[in-house]
């Protein structure tokens, strides 16, 4: 299991700027010149956005229930990353689509960007 310090970090950045890159730093994928699969990155954003929502601390917070976050990452999974190839080239790698994506999502549902920090500290705090 990642430390709370290394969690910490992934899921702030995870919300803050996009999954992708996360994914990516956090596989230490972003320095490696073999191709990613396209199953990698939805099943390792998946399980950061898992224990994301499941934080019900978290999910109040933000306004949502861990059911409404959960639905709503699957729904940006679906829409940033399910369309890319199934061999991905960290070289070939959009990292600012990629990172807007999801946002445009979760703004879309009335998730506050600023909020995110925040609420995860508080999530931490009382986790």
């Amino acid at each position: 299991m990642k430390s709370l310090n290394s969690r910490r970090a992934i899921c702030k950045y995870l919300l803050s700027v996009g999954f992708s890159s996360c994914v990516l730093l956090s596989g230490g994928l972003a320095q490696s010149q073999e191709m990613i699969p396209r199953t990698l990155l939805v099943d390792m954003a998946r399980s950061q956005f898992s224990v994301l929502c499941q934080s019900e601390v978290f999910a109040s917070c933000m306004g949502f229930t861990s059911q409404a976050c959960l639905d709503l990452s699957e729904s940006a999974i679906s829409q940033c990353l399910l369309p890319l190839p199934e061999q991905i080239s960290p070289n070939e790698l959009d990292n600012s689509a990629l990172e807007s994506c999801p946002k445009g999502v979760f703004a879309d549902a009335g998730y506050q960007e600023e909020k995110a920090g925040p609420c995860f500290d508080q999530a931490m705090e009382e986790g």
